[in-house]
């Protein structure tokens, strides 16, 4: 196990936590919203079926062949992968992105789930470019 993909298991980490609702109310009503429509829908496929299982696998895998305590780091990863979303959003004024025919927050919702389903296929881009 290299550092490249611990770190393309990083970003899809990111990724899902971008896909995933927080916590507030708000939030979780957007979030609601976003996924009864189709976009919605293909939205969370990707970023938390489709990231959560690279995850699964990967920690399932590396566990077989390399070390049986491989599947441990992904606990603490999946920490600094919300540590950085966390930082992401504090840089990325999703506050002022809005947009006319929606509320504030189904926008927000919205575009979250874009960047994480992003971040997932970026990832595998990446390896299937660089493998």
């Amino acid at each position: 196990m290299n550092t490249f993909i611990i770190s393309l298991l990083l970003l899809i980490m990111v990724g899902i936590n971008f896909c995933s609702p927080e916590n507030g109310f708000m939030e979780n009503e957007a979030d609601q919203e976003v996924a009864r429509n189709p976009f919605g829908c293909l939205l969370n496929f990707i970023g938390l079926v489709v990231g959560f299982g690279t995850c699964l696998t990967a920690a399932i895998y590396f566990s077989i062949t390399e070390n049986w305590w491989i599947f441990l780091l992904f606990i603490p990863g999946f920490f600094l992968a919300s540590i950085v979303t966390k930082i992401l959003c504090k840089i990325i004024p999703f506050n002022k992105i809005t947009n006319s025919n929606y509320d504030s927050y189904v926008t927000q919702a919205v575009i979250k789930k874009e960047i994480g389903a992003l971040l997932v296929i970026l990832s595998y881009v990446i390896y299937f470019i660089f493998r």
